[in-house]
């Protein structure tokens, strides 16, 4: 047979291609299938033709003729298709396979050629903007952008959500963009933290709102969170690492376990029945009342009842003491020396000390007035439970025929060096139950005795001076605001624990429990009007003098670089610029 070309070959493989279609379910069907072209077919796939002299050779009548001997055939002469041997079926399924893995191996090759070549591209990326090598300018500086609101909103929020106040917070948050360079628009109030970055007319603004899911008063964490700033400020920090630690300082777990703290509130009251002259057996009982009453708040936190439920229950468990005290000594035969009024006051003082009216009235002067508002609303809410809790307790008392009196003073007059020892004492227990590390318990007993040497012209501290409160807290302030870089503890801690011993929660009692009394026809020697409306006094003189001196002592606390002095005072200044545009 004569020997002929690719192309002809191919040409005989498309015409015979058509009746070689299969069906959907793989049978061969009588409908032709459409032509594919799988490329020049090898030429061994072909079927080659038998000799003149075998049997094979032999014609019959409807056979073709036989082909002309090779010896007769040129190149160049045309050869029909009918001519040409046919491929089996097995030919063309065994290149129709080769096919297909050829061009497999060539898609394979091509994958692990361009998964090579990424793998090359990430590694040479740097650390803090992975695989911005394959980015514009543009969207590297869009993603950093949003990295550093990113951080400075989580920054604001976990300040928030451990006690500081808007001011600081809101400071913080400015010191952090102010180092990366960044501009924002910060809205801080008590629940929230609302940053912009205006990038340009042409690009979108990059906004965040962040909200303070718990807000437990947790001084270690807060002390952490301007660590972390300081560390960011100083470039100790990539802002890789930064976002890193404020995620670590957001899941830091609380210092003390639960029943350290409820004895950390027990230890309070005891000393505080301490600092007003009780005897050992007044300092028990109200230390045993605290204790109660913290329990009682807590197990109103745990079924998830509002916090008013919490501090009415507390109230309740001091009157209901109270009420016992009263019930033993009015009980013929007992000889029952204990002080009703001192455990009350211990009870008190412990849930009037964790109210935020002092950090109300720094975001008021500080210029965040909805803040304060939300903040004074809240005090105002709480302290209303007390009064509830305490009122109806002793109401009860009254109406199943307890005795209840009111004495106008303790009876006895404390000893100086008792005093010393309680007031360092109390400022201790309050640091370890707002969560305030060992090294910081020294400190925190000095804040608490330099408010009793500024206030020990108030005597027994029975009777409400509102004045002498407010310039103890005024000089607390001012020294807190100047050791705070140094000791490494946050001012509003240092303030908050120098003044707890002179919330008036002596006057709330005695006052309330003078209505109580009228309200039952029984007569009282003092205008319990008049007393409630001294320790209200009392109140807010404490938290005025502590914002007063914390402002006035700032420039105590101005680090040296001018980025965070100019994000600081920024933070600072919205009082002030209130005031000029009036």
């Amino acid at each position: 047979m004569a020997d002929v070309d690719d192309n002809t070959r191919d040409h005989a493989l498309e015409q015979t291609l058509p009746d070689l279609g299969q069906d959907d379910s793989g049978h061969e069907s009588a409908t032709p299938a459409p032509v594919v072209s799988y490329g020049p077919l090898p030429t061994h796939i072909f079927r080659t033709p038998a000799s003149p002299g075998s049997a094979s050779s032999a014609t019959s009548p409807g056979d073709a003729p036989p082909a002309a001997p090779a010896s007769q055939a040129t190149p160049n002469d045309p050869v029909a298709p009918h001519e040409l041997p046919l491929p089996t079926r097995e030919d063309i399924s065994a290149h129709r396979r080769s096919h297909r893995q050829r061009t497999g191996a060539r898609e394979r090759s091509g994958l692990r050629r361009l998964r090579a070549q990424a793998r090359r591209i990430w590694s040479e990326t740097a650390e803090n903007t992975a695989g911005t090598s394959m980015l514009s300018t543009t969207e590297v500086d869009l993603r950093h952008s949003r990295a550093v609101v990113d951080l400075a909103g989580r920054v604001a929020a976990a300040a928030l959500g451990a006690g500081a106040t808007a001011a600081d917070s809101t400071a913080l948050l400015l010191r952090v963009t102010q180092h990366y360079k960044l501009s924002v628009h910060a809205d801080v109030t008590m629940s929230s933290v609302n940053i912009t970055h205006f990038r340009s007319l042409e690009g979108d603004p990059i906004t965040i709102l962040r909200t303070v899911q718990t807000k437990t008063t947790d001084y270690r964490k807060l002390a952490a969170v301007e660590h972390l700033v300081d560390n960011i400020t100083a470039d100790e920090l990539t802002l890789t690492e930064a976002r890193g630690r404020i995620a670590q300082i957001v899941r830091m777990p609380k210092t003390y376990r639960r029943w350290v703290q409820t004895l950390a509130k027990g230890f309070l009251g005891f000393w505080v029945a301490a600092l007003f002259g009780g005897n050992i057996w007044d300092m028990l009982i109200a230390g045993v009342t605290t204790a109660v009453v913290d329990l009682a708040i807590r197990g109103i936190a745990v079924i998830k009842a509002p916090s008013f439920f919490g501090q009415a229950a507390g109230a309740a468990v001091c009157g209901a003491a109270a009420l016992g005290v009263m019930a033993a000594r009015a009980h013929p035969g007992w000889n029952v020396d204990v002080s009703p009024s001192l455990v009350v006051a211990a009870g008190m003082i412990s849930m009037l000390a964790g109210l935020s009216l002092t950090t109300a009235i720094r975001d008021a002067i500080d210029g965040y007035y909805l803040t304060a508002a939300a903040r004074l609303v809240q005090v105002a809410t709480l302290t209303g439970g007390i009064v509830l809790g305490l009122t109806v307790t002793l109401w009860v008392g009254l109406e199943l025929g307890i005795p209840a009196y009111l004495s106008p003073t303790t009876g006895v007059r404390p000893v100086w060096w008792m005093q010393v020892i309680a007031s360092s004492l109390i400022a201790v227990a309050f640091a370890v139950n707002n969560h305030l590390p060992p090294k910081a318990w020294v400190v925190s007993a000095g804040f608490g005795l330099l408010a009793w040497l500024v206030s020990s012209g108030a005597g027994t501290r029975v009777s409400a001076d509102a004045a002498t409160a407010g310039a103890a807290a005024f000089v607390v302030g001012i020294a807190a605001q100047a050791l705070t870089r140094a000791v490494k503890v946050p001012s509003i801690a240092l303030v908050t624990a120098g003044v707890v011993s002179l919330v008036p929660g002596m006057a709330l009692y005695r006052g309330l429990l003078g209505l109580v009394n009228i309200s039952q026809g029984i007569t009282v020697t003092q205008d319990s009007n008049l007393v409630l409306f001294q320790a209200l006094m009392v109140a807010v003189m404490l938290a005025a003098g502590a914002s007063l001196g914390t402002v006035a002592g700032r420039p105590l606390s101005m680090p040296a670089d001018w980025p965070t002095r100019l994000a600081l005072g920024k933070a600072w200044r919205r009082g002030h610029d209130d005031a000029q545009n009036v």
